[in-house]
């Protein structure tokens, strides 16, 4: 059975199983009370402002914690939709030494989960398991690779044909 059944139904219970306040204390935490709604918004099961306005008839508020992060997910659609692969361009200037000292690939003992960092380790295993991560160990693995590991972000795990996606 997996984690993520592909139908509406599922996506719905979850989004009535939100408790904002719970949310909003724990979300931040590995085994918090997150949505677990990511697969369902990022297919169109539902939809951010279907889940806002099904919330908003149990009476949460446009402040609440669970709608702040639902709108950061809409507006970063947006800019994706508007700046397409300008996207990947970044936002700053690369460091004086440049492009080319990132590597252009997830290493291969991070790849194996065998990077010898616990929660590294535990995140991409939970990937080849699940195919779910937690937001915040997604946010770790990412900052892991892309600063200590100098793996580019524009870059990691695209085969080398595809890299002139951000040239």
């Amino acid at each position: 059975m997996t984690d993520f059944p592909p139908n509406r139904q599922t996506a719905l219970e979850r989004t009535d199983a939100i408790d904002p306040a719970r949310y909003a204390r724990t979300c931040n935490h590995l085994d918090g009370a997150v949505s677990r709604l990511s697969p369902y918004l990022t297919h169109g099961v539902v939809s951010v402002p279907e889940v806002i306005a099904r919330l908003a008839t149990r009476g949460i508020r446009p402040d609440d914690r669970i709608v702040m992060e639902l709108a950061w997910r809409e507006y970063w659609q947006h800019a994706w939709r508007h700046l397409g692969k300008a996207i990947f361009d970044g936002r700053q200037p690369l460091p004086a030494s440049g492009h080319c000292h990132y590597a252009a690939e997830v290493p291969a003992d991070v790849r194996q989960a065998r990077s010898g960092v616990p929660v590294i380790d535990a995140a991409v295993r939970a990937l080849y398991d699940r195919g779910y991560v937690h937001n915040h160990a997604r946010l770790w693995l990412a900052s892991y690779l892309v600063h200590l590991r100098k793996a580019d972000w524009r870059d990691v795990g695209v085969a080398p044909a595809r890299r002139d996606r951000h040239a």
